[in-house]
């Protein structure tokens, strides 16, 4: 699959539903479904949906959605997703008879993650739920170094609803947990916190039975050092690791073990790249740099001839940009030369 997406964050913080429903006046930005047409209409086939756990399995919450709203013109509406040269839309735009957001469960937070994955992935887009926890110190069980047991059965309860709905199925991807650095874990037990690694092996041993259809995407850490940050993190050459001196974690041991699991061809790997605008970097990003820094990462045997298993069958794992983005400023040389 191609996958066109935008990351689209409210399940982990104070919104507790896809954020900036409040935002305007009228249903052009205050209504859902007309939210995910212009999605759709503008030509993403994917959202990634940021989450935690806390925050879906509260029992209540004080932000209504179904509110009274205008209907914004088809005519505004379709302007506001044809870019110059007109590339037409999909379909009508959803019709909002003075309300907007009817439908949206209001019993739990729980049922309305449930539901607006079920809408999104009802329109014909993928759905790649994120663990992306909000930065609070100690949410019970949101910190998986300190429970990873409860993180693993939360994900399994959650992958099992998702996946029971015809909707959904088929089209779920599962990221399992986003830029693992900030949550000081590397990819071998360190400092406390167990590796990533066995988190990762155990989860999908999981949850591969729920969703044996399922994508489950895999992010990097512990390399820092070697200036990939943020879900980066791929290193498995052993020189440049001992170049290091152990302050670049080794994924070697995942990938070895990966190969000989039955979930292997589902598994694909999602750094997060940015501008210098948003990550403050001042080399790496751009042309041959940003190429030789990601060869560094994903060069050697994950992209040729790839891992081996014991057969001899050799995989060669795929990759997506996970987030990406600029902060629009084109003042300087660094910024309108980043992705060149």
């Amino acid at each position: 699959a191609y996958f066109k997406g935008i990351c689209w964050f409210g399940f982990n913080n104070a919104y507790k539903m896809l954020s900036d429903l409040y935002a305007g006046t009228d249903s052009m930005t205050k209504d859902f479904p007309t939210v995910v047409w212009r999605i759709k209409s503008l030509g993403f086939n994917a959202v990634r949906i940021g989450f935690n756990f806390d925050t879906l399995f509260q029992s209540g919450y004080d932000k209504p959605y179904n509110m009274r709203c205008a209907a914004a013109s088809s005519g505004a509406l379709v302007a506001s997703v044809t870019p110059p040269g007109g590339r037409g839309w999909n379909g009508s735009p959803p019709q909002v008879n003075g309300r907007c957001n009817d439908g949206i469960p209001e019993d739990s937070v729980y049922s309305r993650f449930l539901w607006a994955c079920n809408h999104i992935a009802s329109q014909g887009m993928y759905v790649m739920v994120d663990f992306h926890n909000s930065g609070k110190a100690n949410q019970v069980g949101d910190l998986a170094f300190r429970d990873v047991n409860s993180f693993i059965n939360n994900w399994e309860k959650l992958v099992k609803d998702l996946n029971a709905n015809p909707n959904v199925s088929g089209k779920l991807l599962i990221d399992l947990i986003n830029e693992p650095d900030a949550y000081n874990i590397r990819w071998e037990a360190a400092n406390g916190n167990p590796g990533l690694t066995d988190m990762y092996l155990r989860a999908l041993d999981r949850l591969y039975p729920a969703c044996p259809d399922c994508l489950f995407v895999i992010e990097g850490t512990g390399q820092s050092a070697a200036k990939a940050n943020w879900g980066d993190g791929f290193i498995t050459n052993q020189t440049t690791i001992k170049e290091f001196g152990g302050k670049v974690s080794d994924a070697t041991p995942f990938f070895e073990a990966a190969v000989t699991k039955p979930w292997i061809n589902q598994a694909i790997l999602a750094p997060h790249i940015y501008c210098p605008s948003s990550s403050k970097a001042i080399d790496g990003f751009r042309g041959q740099e940003l190429y030789d820094r990601l060869d560094n990462s994903f060069g050697g045997k994950i992209r040729a001839p790839g891992y081996c298993n014991a057969d001899g069958v050799c995989h060669q794992f795929a990759a997506v940009v996970g987030e990406t983005s600029n902060n629009f400023w084109t003042g300087g040389q660094n910024e309108r030369d980043c992705w060149v």
